[in-house]
C-alpha cells in the first residue's frame, strides 16, 4: 500500500512540475534577473521573456510581469498585447462555472506538495492595477477612448473584489475553526504579528487612491467632470492628507456647484484657499512610481498537531521588515519647486492581500501538515528507518512557500499637479541625488501628464498624454 502511495505522489509531482512553473523553482528567482535588467537599462529580448511560462498554470502572472516591464521601457504597443493576454486569462478563470478536473488535481497536489501547485489567480489589487496600467498604455498611444474603457474596468474590478471579499470573510472563519480542531495555531498567529501591525491602517487590499485619482484625470480628459469628481472624492477617502487630491476635490465641487459638498470640504480643509483664475494656463500632472513592490519571503512555523501527537514544521509566505522608505520626487520649473505627495503604497496592498488570504492558507497548511505527518508515521511503522528517512526527504523537497505575486509593480505611487503657462518648459526632476532634465509642452486649458518611474537604479521619464 505504501508503495502505491509513494508512486501516486511521485506521479503527482511530475504532473504538477510539467504544468506549473513555480512548484519547485521559486517565482522571484525567475523574475529578479529581468528586474535587474530593467533597473540598469539593459536591452531585453521580450520575444523570449517567459515564452514557455506564459503557457503554464501561472501564465497570467508571467504575462503581467512581461507587460509591466515592456511598459517601463516605453514599449506601450507591445505592453498592450501582453496585458491583453493577461486579461483574457483572467476572464477564462472567472468564466469557469464549475471546478474543472485540473483544478481538483491542483488542489490535491497542493495538499501533497505546496500551494504553488494551485494555478495563479490574481488578487483584487493586482486585477485593479492591471486595468489601470493598461489604461496608461492606451493614453501613451493617444487612445483616450481605450483609456476610458480601462478605467471603468478598473473601477469594476474594485467592486467585484469588494463583493468577493465579503463572501470570503465567512468562509475564512469556517476554515480557521476547522483548523483549530486539528492543531495549535498560536505559533502561526504570532509569526504574523509584525506583518499585521504593519498594515493596521489599511482598510482593504483592493481599493487604492492611485487608481481612483488616475481615473479622475482620465474622466477630465474625456470632458466628464462629474465622473472625475466622484473618483477624486473616492481617492480622498483613502488618502485624506494628499494636498493635490484635496485641491482637485475643492476645485470641482466649486465648479460643479456642489454647494453642500463644497461647504463641508472647506470646513474640513480650512487651510486651503480657492485657486485663482487659471483659464489662461495649462495643467501639468506628474505621476511618480517609486521602486519595486516588496517581495514575499518564507518562514518555517512549527505546528503542534493534537491527533498525531507531533510537531510538523510548515513553510508559509510572509512579508517582513525592513520596509522600503519612499523616495520623494522634487519638480523644479520656472524658478518654482514642488514635492510629490504620496497617494498609494502598493506594498501595503500586497501585504494586506496576504493578510486577507491567511485563513485560507492556514486551512491548507494544516491539512497538508496533518497528511504528511500521518504518511510519515505510516511509512516509519511499515518501513522502519528507511521509511522515516524517505518521508523526511520528501517533506524537505516539497515544502515550499508560495512567493508568487506581481513583482514589477511599484512599491508606492505619488503625484504632483500644478498650473503652468502655455509653451515649452524644461523640467528638472530630482529624486535623492539623481536628477534629470525633461522638456514638456503645455497647452492652455489642457492637461499634460508626465510619468516618472524610478527603478532601483534608473529613472524613466515619458509624456503619457
Amino acid at each position: 500500500m505504501n508503495k502505491i502511495v509513494i508512486l501516486l505522489i511521485f506521479l503527482s509531482t511530475l504532473f504538477v512540475g510539467c504544468s506549473s512553473s513555480s512548484v519547485f523553482k521559486s517565482y522571484p528567482t525567475q523574475v529578479n534577473p529581468y528586474l535587474v535588467s530593467v533597473s540598469s537599462g539593459q536591452k531585453i529580448d521580450f520575444d523570449k521573456v517567459f515564452e514557455k511560462q506564459i503557457d503554464s498554470n501561472d501564465g497570467v502572472l508571467y504575462a503581467m510581469e512581461k507587460a509591466r516591464m515592456q511598459q517601463i521601457q516605453n514599449f506601450s504597443t507591445n505592453s498592450i498585447n501582453s496585458y491583453r493576454i493577461a486579461i483574457s486569462r483572467i476572464n477564462y478563470i472567472d468564466d469557469k462555472a464549475v471546478i474543472s478536473a485540473s483544478d481538483t488535481g491542483a488542489q490535491a497536489s497542493a495538499l501533497a506538495l505546496n500551494d504553488n501547485a494551485i494555478p495563479y489567480n490574481p488578487p483584487g489589487y493586482e486585477r485593479v492595477l492591471l486595468r489601470h496600467l493598461q489604461s496608461m498604455n492606451y493614453l501613451a498611444d493617444g487612445d483616450l477612448e481605450g483609456a476610458s474603457v480601462e478605467v471603468r474596468a478598473a473601477n469594476n474590478e474594485q467592486k467585484k473584489a469588494k463583493k468577493a471579499h465579503e463572501k470570503d470573510v465567512e468562509k475564512a472563519k469556517s476554515s480557521v475553526d476547522e483548523a483549530k480542531k486539528e492543531a495549535d495555531l498560536s505559533n502561526f498567529n504570532s509569526a504574523y504579528a509584525e506583518m499585521n501591525t504593519a498594515v493596521g491602517n489599511v482598510k482593504s487590499s483592493f481599493l487604492n487612491a492611485y487608481t481612483f485619482y488616475y481615473s479622475g484625470i482620465v474622466y477630465e480628459l474625456a470632458n466628464s467632470p462629474n465622473d472625475a469628481y466622484i473618483d477624486y472624492k473616492r481617492a480622498l477617502e483613502i488618502a485624506p492628507n494628499n494636498v493635490y487630491i484635496i485641491k482637485d476635490v475643492l476645485r470641482l465641487a466649486k465648479k460643479l456647484d456642489m454647494r453642500e459638498d463644497y461647504r463641508d470640504f472647506k470646513k474640513l480643509y480650512s487651510n486651503f484657499e480657492d485657486s485663482d483664475d487659471n483659464s489662461d494656463m495649462g495643467v501639468l500632472v506628474v505621476l511618480f512610481e517609486d521602486s519595486f513592490v516588496k517581495q514575499r519571503e518564507s518562514i518555517d512555523i512549527p505546528i503542534p498537531y493534537f491527533g498525531a501527537d507531533t510537531i510538523v514544521p510548515i513553510t508559509c509566505p510572509i512579508y517582513q521588515g525592513p520596509w522600503h522608505t519612499p523616495q520623494q520626487l522634487v519638480l523644479m520649473f520656472d524658478g518654482k519647486s514642488l514635492k510629490s505627495s504620496s497617494i498609494c503604497s502598493v506594498t501595503d496592498l500586497a501585504v494586506k492581500s496576504l493578510q486577507e488570504n491567511l485563513p485560507a492558507i492556514l486551512a491548507r497548511v494544516v491539512l497538508r501538515g496533518l497528511a504528511k505527518a500521518t504518511a510519515a508515521k505510516q511509512m516509519s511503522d511499515s518501513m522502519g528507518g528507511w521509511g522515516s528517512l524517505a518521508a523526511t526527504i520528501y517533506n524537505i523537497v516539497t515544502e515550499s512557500a508560495d512567493k508568487r505575486s506581481w513583482l514589477s509593480l511599484p512599491d508606492n505611487a505619488q503625484v504632483i499637479r500644478t498650473y503652468m503657462t502655455q509653451g515649452e518648459h524644461e523640467l528638472k526632476l530630482e529624486i535623492g541625488y539623481e536628477t534629470k532634465n525633461y522638456k514638456v509642452v503645455i497647452e492652455k486649458q489642457k492637461i499634460t501628464i508626465v510619468r516618472v518611474i524610478k527603478t532601483n537604479g534608473l529613472m524613466y521619464v515619458s509624456t503619457l498624454y
